[in-house]
């Protein structure tokens, strides 16, 4: 019977581990303050590490996963101008407390190429204890005057587009208003109007007239 193949070392093997993203570095950055209040998450996220990569393929490795993770998005991040970038300002690793002496064991670690390996076996020891908290920076691409024209140019059609629709819509409303109106009057039952009296030359002298007439009337009934 053939011995069995010898596995790998722990510390050979990748391991899962947890990175958050510090809030305050997300601030630093020269976006408006709407864009600014999207840029935080505290939520970790899981990555899978190699404990033989160098410092440039672990930041890659993050910046990657900041990128495309659902996990690692930010909330209404796909508003965000697509313009801006994030990249990996620095790694700080947060040491559990658990199982170490507080007196003589450090809280965090910032790491640098001369001390990646040997961070990242103790963390391998420990999975899932030890956070890594990224620092990033935010990058917003710099526009050409063209661009610059360009975006101008946009910005008053879009300007010019919106004042046409509103203006249809300010029309549609009127006419509405309109048509409204003359249903209703439609609808109410039509009076007839009275017609005013108009009195004819010769009314007042002929009413004078049939008076004293009705007057010698009475005046020789009684002499009778």
């Amino acid at each position: 019977m053939s011995a069995s193949k010898e596995l790998p070392r722990t510390s050979e093997q990748a391991f899962p581990a947890l990175f958050t993203i510090d809030n305050s570095s997300r601030h630093e950055s020269k976006d408006s303050t709407q864009e600014r209040s999207l840029l935080s998450r505290l939520t970790p996220t899981v990555i899978l590490i190699n404990p033989n990569l160098d410092l440039h393929s672990l930041t890659s490795q993050i910046e990657h996963v900041i990128a495309t993770s659902p996990n690692a998005g930010e909330f209404l991040g796909k508003y965000r101008s697509k313009d801006v970038t994030e990249t990996v300002k620095e790694i700080v690793v947060k040491w559990a407390s658990e199982g170490r002496d507080s007196r003589t064991f450090v809280r965090e670690t910032l790491m640098t190429e001369e001390n990646l390996e040997a961070v990242l076996r103790m963390m391998a020891v420990g999975v899932g204890k030890d956070v890594f908290d990224v620092k990033i920076k935010v990058n917003e691409k710099k526009k050409t005057d063209e661009e610059k024209k360009a975006a101008v140019e946009k910005k008053k059609v879009d300007d010019r587009k919106k004042a046409n629709v509103i203006r249809q819509i300010e029309e549609r409303k009127k006419v509405e208003e309109k048509e409204k109106l003359a249903e209703k009057k439609k609808q109410q039952p039509v009076q007839e109007e009275k017609k005013p009296l108009v009195k004819k030359p010769g009314d007042a002298a002929r009413a004078a007239a049939e008076m004293v007439a009705a007057e010698k009337e009475v005046a020789e009934r009684g002499k009778k």
